[in-house]
């Protein structure tokens, strides 16, 4: 069965290169507030499985120096939600369970598109969120160009228990800052991954990192 979890773990790490791919491309005719287009060609989600409604401001923890979380997507298919600020665009991937939630561009010359993605696992086994990330760790030092482990910390999310893995890597030549959330609850595996560039880290890392938190379950 373990066998099993790390090509499973690889497949998922191998979309995860290609959602990394299509959030992160330079797009100099994309205009605000329009979604990104994804690499396994996205379709719209049914109505009943997912929506985008308004939020609760955000809890104490976001500072008055941070977006308001207003926006709130919700998928009842797979049983979670997720906050982001008003102006930024969520889309749904079709070949597997994604969400792309990424910002609005702030000029002509604003080539990064930062951006919160969540991808949901099937699992094969019952797994702990540390053995989760432990199955994740090592594809990625082999996937990502110039990987390299910053933090790793056990924390709660949603409710659970969840690992958090910061890091940096280079994609196309942008050196990139990345947290992600990794959390198990019952036979699914939950990553909620935020990026940006690291010449942008102070601007973003607090931001993205609030929009990942807001994650939560809204079914077991």
């Amino acid at each position: 069965m373990r066998r099993g979890f790390v090509l499973r773990s690889k497949m998922l790490a191998l979309v995860g290169v290609a959602l990394l791919a299509s959030c992160t491309s330079r797009e100099p005719k994309r205009q605000p507030n329009q979604s990104i287009p994804d690499a396994r060609e996205a379709k719209d989600p049914p109505a009943e499985a997912a929506r985008v409604v308004a939020a609760a401001p955000s809890e104490g923890a976001i500072g008055s120096a941070l977006p308001e979380l207003s926006e709130r997507h919700v998928d009842d298919r797979y049983g979670y939600e997720l906050a982001f600020p008003r102006g930024w665009t969520a889309s749904e991937g079709a070949a597997m369970p994604a969400l792309f939630v990424a910002s609005a561009r702030e000029s002509s010359s604003d080539a990064f598109v930062e951006n919160v993605n969540v991808v949901v696992e099937a699992l094969p086994t019952t797994l702990s969120a540390e053995d989760y990330a432990d199955g994740s760790a090592p594809l990625l030092q082999t996937d990502l160009s110039e990987y390299r482990e910053l933090s790793r910390t056990t924390v709660e999310l949603a409710g659970q228990p969840a690992v958090r893995l910061e890091y940096q890597h280079t994609y196309q030549g942008h050196p990139l800052w990345v947290v992600s959330y990794m959390l198990v609850a019952g036979p699914r595996a939950y990553v909620i991954t935020a990026t940006a560039e690291q010449s942008q880290l102070d601007r973003w890392r607090a931001p993205l990192d609030a929009i990942a938190r807001s994650f939560r379950l809204t079914s077991g």
